[in-house]
């Protein structure tokens, strides 16, 4: 039997770039923010009419004497739509177009949930496989264990430009340490966004959770919302000239001020999901991008642009 070379499988590791999980990037879709395989229930697909999918597939392609398996990533949104984002194929074989171009016309995802809510989107990964002339396919979930694992064992940069040769006299005068999970109180080595305030004080989230660096430890910043009590996580963050702290999580908007934390439940327009936290020093404005447009607040007045 010949085998198919070209079809791998690549597990979850290091090689992540950015939002991409596996090798080939697919440039057709739509990446603002995502989740990975998250969810207290997680994205899927309806099992009748994957199975309808399959046998089209089987219909369709050209297995005879082949064997092999691929992996597909794919951004499941709340209205049942799918789109492929990445896969493990480099040679970009057709048997992979095909199949990329039926799961993006796919229509019966079922989107993750999080505390009775949709989640925006979110990636999990579909594993193919080619034997005895027929193919089959389901959803390979994350091992959150190994791929947190794998931030202790990070890989070298990929250096795609071979002719700049970078200079920095200035180079020798730096110093550099690295903090994580076994040299220091840090949650988790994931660490999704940072911030710095006056006091050079690195605000961080980590695995969702708010810390503090004071140049020794992190601290951890807790707040019990007792009008609140979604517990999802802490998402953004970004501080202001004046040491204001605004951070979004657990569905709301909150500001801290000398570590007094203060809700901001009136900002926000309906039902929205922030994507990204940021000031102006200049203008004293803060922006804030979400599902329902730009809010820009100053002076303790704010304004919707959507």
């Amino acid at each position: 039997m010949k085998y198919l070379s070209l079809l791998s499988i690549l597990f979850i590791s290091t090689s992540v770039s950015a939002q991409y999980l596996l090798p080939v990037k697919v440039e057709n879709c739509i990446i603002d923010k995502f989740c990975l395989d998250c969810g207290d229930k997680r994205a899927g697909y309806k099992e009748k009419d994957f199975s309808k999918l399959l046998k089209a597939l089987n219909t369709e392609l050209h297995l005879e004497g082949l064997d092999g398996k691929i992996m597909f990533q794919v951004l499941v949104a709340p209205n049942g739509t799918g789109c492929v984002i990445s896969h493990t194929d480099e040679s970009k074989n057709q048997i992979t177009n095909t199949i990329i171009e039926h799961l993006n016309n796919f229509a019966k995802w079922t989107p993750s949930v999080t505390d009775g809510k949709k989640e925006l989107k979110t990636s999990i990964n579909v594993l193919f496989t080619i034997s005895n002339n027929k193919i089959d396919g389901s959803i390979e979930r994350v091992d959150f264990e190994k791929f947190e694992e794998s931030f202790d064992h990070p890989t070298d940069p990929e250096i795609t430009n071979k002719d700049y040769q970078y200079r920095n006299v200035n180079l020798p005068n730096y110093k550099i340490e690295v903090w994580n999970t076994k040299n220091s109180s840090l949650i988790k080595n994931n660490v999704a966004h940072i911030d710095i305030d006056s006091n050079d004080k690195v605000w961080t989230l980590s695995d969702t959770k708010l810390q503090v660096f004071n140049g020794k430890n992190f601290e951890l910043n807790e707040y019990i919302d007792l009008k609140n009590n979604n517990k999802s996580g802490f998402y953004e963050i970004s501080i202001n000239q004046i040491d204001e702290v605004w951070v979004y999580g657990n569905g709301m908007l909150y500001t801290i001020n000398n570590e007094v934390w203060n809700r901001q439940d009136k900002i926000l327009p309906k039902d929205a999901n922030v994507y990204k936290i940021d000031t102006n020093p200049k203008s004293n404005e803060i922006f804030i991008g979400s599902n329902k447009g730009l809010v820009i607040y100053k002076d303790k007045k704010y304004r919707v642009i959507d």
